[in-house]
């Protein structure tokens, strides 16, 4: 995917009682499976980079460039910080848009629910953690139409990490994609809008795609590593 998208960005400040805006910003979002990533977005008129963000299996990094950070961690940890902008992730992002197929570990069920006064086919994913079957995602279809409204993906504490909803399915060479999708992290504290000006889908992308390194001046913060070993620890 190498897409033309508008961005809007809303995010809870550290009081947490206020949310942080960032509105009308023109966006462009790259992958490619399996999971490398990368997003960036411009200020209206001056086109200046107001971030940036890449992640791949094993990292992930962001350059928050209004207040200079630079933020590098382990893709694999989920870190809630009570500082609600460090915990944006690109992966967070790109997941409900290149939506994987059910995973060796997880098994399928459906389910029929009616939603906002519609019916849905809801695709239920479970995988077995210990000695029970856990929801690990939820997608829920409109039976008329057979196309996507909403994905729900779930921590290991059963919590909804991701919540994404989707407006608008067309196609382009083939492939279905949404005009309008809406994602929230509830526990992370920030929520993403997207409108998909051009879905640039099997688009070649160029070599250093997927490689951001801190500008000059600015210190890599490293955020994630701690929780990282006692995630290591405990399973040793």
């Amino acid at each position: 995917m190498k897409a033309t998208v508008d961005l809007g960005l809303s995010y809870l400040n550290d009081d947490m009682n206020r949310l942080t805006d960032l509105k009308a910003v023109r966006g462009f979002i790259l992958a490619e499976r399996p999971a490398r990533a990368r997003i960036q977005a411009q200020y209206p008129v001056t086109h200046q980079k107001a971030f940036d963000m890449v992640s791949n299996a094993n990292e992930f990094s962001v350059y928050l460039v209004w207040n200079k950070r630079f933020l590098r961690g382990p893709t694999a940890v989920e870190t809630h910080s009570e500082k609600r902008i460090e915990n944006i992730r690109p992966q967070h992002i790109v997941e409900p848009l290149l939506i994987a197929p059910p995973r060796d570990d997880e098994t399928a069920a459906l389910d029929n629910q009616i939603r906002g006064g519609r019916p849905h086919h809801v695709v239920v994913l479970r995988k077995l953690v210990g000695d029970h079957q856990a929801i690990t995602r939820k997608l829920w279809f409109d039976r008329t139409t057979l196309t996507l409204r909403q994905l729900e993906i779930y921590d290991g504490q059963g919590n909804i990490a991701t919540l994404a909803t989707y407006g608008e399915w067309l196609t382009e060479n083939g492939a279905p994609y949404p005009t309008y999708v809406n994602i929230s992290r509830p526990l992370d504290g920030y929520r993403v809008a997207i409108t998909i000006r051009d879905p640039g889908i099997n688009k070649p992308l160029p070599e250093d795609a997927f490689t951001l390194e801190p500008p000059a001046g600015v210190e890599i913060e490293r955020v994630g590593d701690s929780e990282q070993l006692d995630v290591r620890a405990s399973a040793q």
